[in-house]
């Protein structure tokens, strides 16, 4: 942690900050470095690498967790890091993620991919006696290091880093003083920031969808009754349709994964 920030922590203030829903611009350290994002769902390091803890919240183990399902429906190892957002920061993103990219709607409530777990599998814990088992702030590297990123909600069900670093980022266009910057320094360009630099030059030409069961395990075999579904990552339930693909059929009718016309049976229809 930086003397600033350890200063607040001695006299008692740097909790005031918890709940604040500050942004960091970097998962990894150095800054220049651009992690690798696969259509695994996960986002990887390279030796000397060090995570970078992307909001306020603190480091716990998976086995503190129980809920975390990795993109294949298994287990990340119980001894692995977990980053869990602080509830409070948790909450106030739910509301600025809506208000930033989601029109108004009286309709039932959104089921929003919002992130609320960060699990780094395969990474070397660098503190010692539980050390770096305890809260950070946004910006402040972890004492994790190498490794690869899984990101989950609040549910466990992962998310694609490129939809979570593109929210960031919206988020952080729209109101930049969300930006975690040292004390009086002024915010960088988005377009500086590690975060917008790991996104696609181009905009997407798919829609992509991510299709699970009610617990959490990838569905392998989504079936459809329109064309233009495509599988994109085989045994993680990854598909895409083209942005051009339009449905004559109206929303509540269009179905997506196993019993896709309706019909309750024992069997996949």
């Amino acid at each position: 942690m930086s003397a600033w920030q350890q200063t607040l922590s001695d006299l008692g203030l740097r909790a005031l900050g918890l709940g604040s829903p500050v942004i960091s611009g970097s998962w990894v350290s150095p800054e220049n470095a651009i992690p690798t994002i696969n259509d695994a769902f996960t986002l990887s390091t390279v030796t000397g690498q060090k995570w970078i803890a992307p909001l306020t919240g603190i480091v716990r183990s998976v086995a503190d967790v129980s809920c975390i399902v990795l993109p294949d429906g298994t287990f990340p190892a119980p001894d692995s890091p977990v980053f869990q957002i602080s509830p409070h920061v948790y909450l106030r993103l739910l509301r600025l993620q809506a208000k930033a990219i989601e029109t108004p709607n009286t309709s039932p409530p959104t089921i929003r991919p919002v992130p609320c777990y960060f699990v780094y599998r395969d990474a070397a814990w660098q503190g010692t006696g539980g050390a770096a088992k305890r809260d950070y702030v946004a910006g402040e590297a972890l004492e994790i290091g190498n490794g690869k990123l899984t990101i989950h909600d609040d549910a466990g069900i992962p998310i694609h880093p490129l939809c979570v670093a593109s929210t960031f980022v919206r988020l952080m266009q729209t109101w930049p003083d969300l930006q975690a910057r040292d004390l009086g320094a002024t915010p960088k360009l988005v377009a500086d920031l590690q975060l917008s630099k790991i996104l696609p030059t181009t905009a997407p030409s798919k829609i992509y969808l991510h299709c699970v069961d009610l617990h959490g395990y990838p569905v392998t075999t989504a079936l459809s009754t329109t064309s233009g579904v495509v599988s994109e990552a085989v045994g993680l339930g990854l598909y895409s349709v083209d942005s051009a693909q339009t449905w004559t059929a109206s929303q509540p009718n269009v179905r997506l994964g196993q019993g896709t016309i309706g019909k309750l049976s024992s069997a996949v229809v």
